[in-house]
């Protein structure tokens, strides 16, 4: 769940949210920041305007199918104003770890 406050004195409306997987190690030498990302997350369109002073919860959800890994997950939302200016705005970052499913003799697909 993202949660979005309007701190603003007019209306925002939150156009999608989208994340990516990076790389939890350092970077070498001269790399740039783009270098560590593994995976682009799905990008979810919203379109929904939060007016001044209110609060909407927005759900996020994605689907991996990847070798097992640490990982940090970025989430950002893209978010524009009254006057149509648009924004990127970090929603969170986490670390997490990627881990094989668990499998039984009962399933079909062993």
């Amino acid at each position: 769940m993202v949660e979005v406050t309007n701190h603003e004195e007019g209306p925002i409306s939150v156009e999608f949210i989208a994340g990516v997987l990076a790389n939890t190690g350092p970077l070498p030498e001269g790399a740039s920041a783009q270098s560590a990302i593994i995976r682009n997350l799905t990008a979810v369109s919203y379109g929904i305007t939060v007016e001044a002073g209110e609060k909407k919860e927005l759900s996020y959800s994605f689907v991996l199918d990847m070798n097992p890994a640490d990982v940090e997950v970025r989430i950002v939302a893209v978010v524009s104003n009254a006057q149509s200016h648009v924004f990127q705005v970090q929603v969170g970052t986490s670390k997490a770890s990627i881990v094989e499913p668990p499998t039984s003799i009962f399933d079909p697909q062993m």
